[in-house]
């Protein structure tokens, strides 16, 4: 991602809450219909929400199995960080909604019925986005 899209991560986080994402921008094909018809009125969806960079970059892991009640400090630091040191974090989510997927992070979820399947999931997408290492989520905001 390209620092002024972590910087758009770093103004949502000022808000009081982080805004849903529309109903109709869930869906793809209601995703490529908003953006192709400009006669609805409605704004596109954000290019940061989904980035088509091609660009090889480093990421890591950041593993969340309890949701934080206000992900905002966490997404900025987060962002700073991944500024500095030009790596880019992957939310693997053990929980329905981490607070993370609407500060625009890229958000996977692990949700194996049992731990070995839990496993198996965040080594596929471990394998799949390259993460060079995984850290837990409780680690980090033990530093506060």
């Amino acid at each position: 991602m390209r620092h002024d899209g972590w910087l758009e991560i770093m103004s949502r986080a000022s808000v009081p809450q982080v805004a849903e994402i529309a109903p109709a921008l869930r869906s793809p094909a209601a995703m490529a219909a908003l953006a192709s018809d400009a006669e609805t009125g409605l704004p596109g969806p954000s290019s940061m929400l989904w980035p088509c960079e091609d660009a090889p970059r480093a990421r890591f892991g950041v593993r969340v199995r309890t949701a934080p009640a206000d992900p905002r400090r966490h997404a900025v630091r987060l962002a700073a960080a991944s500024m500095e040191r030009g790596a880019e974090p992957v939310i693997l989510s053990y929980v329905g909604r981490s607070g993370f997927e609407q500060a625009g992070f890229r958000v996977e979820r692990i949700h194996g019925g049992t731990e070995a399947e839990c496993g198996v999931q965040e080594l596929e997408v471990s394998r799949f986005w390259g993460l060079s290492i995984i850290i837990d989520f409780d680690d980090i905001s033990a530093l506060d």
